[in-house]
């Protein structure tokens, strides 16, 4: 066993060992590591570990849009570009043939009315629209998403 330095603590080499074991772990392990089945189709970026995509390969760029491929069980995210004016959102998209084209505007609809609560009993105030209005704003999910809203 090797013996410590001068200035050196037992704690300061099981962190480097512990580190060295990290780095040598077979890719067999990037399996275990994959989370994309717990997650929902889509997410919001900030709120899951910063090390999510860190761990994909990234296949594609298209308009403020990235896609990453997840080589455990081959999902693939839709994942915007970062903006420090909105919010980043993950979206799984079905093959990398139409990530594109995928319409996630029904995902990101459905995640605006639940993360403000649901509907209200109040009535879109945009102009011919009758649709509910989301919790504790005047807009309806459509309305609110056309406004720039994404949570």
């Amino acid at each position: 066993m090797a013996e410590l330095g001068p200035g050196e603590r037992c704690g300061s080499l099981h962190s480097t060992l512990g580190r060295l074991i990290s780095l040598a772990r077979p890719t067999s392990d990037v399996a275990h590591m994959c989370s994309c089945s717990d997650l929902p189709d889509l997410i919001y970026v900030e709120e899951h570990p910063t090390d999510l995509f860190v761990r994909m390969e990234h296949v594609g760029t298209g308009n403020w849009v990235e896609l990453y491929h997840c080589p455990s069980c081959h999902q693939f995210w839709r994942v915007d570009a970062w903006d420090k004016y909105q919010v980043q959102i993950a979206v799984k998209v079905p093959s990398q043939e139409e990530w594109l084209s995928f319409d996630c505007k029904p995902l990101i609809l459905d995640a605006i009315v639940q993360v403000r609560g649901g509907l209200s009993s109040e009535t879109c105030v945009w102009s011919g629209c009758g649709a509910k209005a989301v919790n504790g704003v005047a807009y309806c999910p459509v309305h609110l998403s056309e406004a720039g809203a994404r949570r």
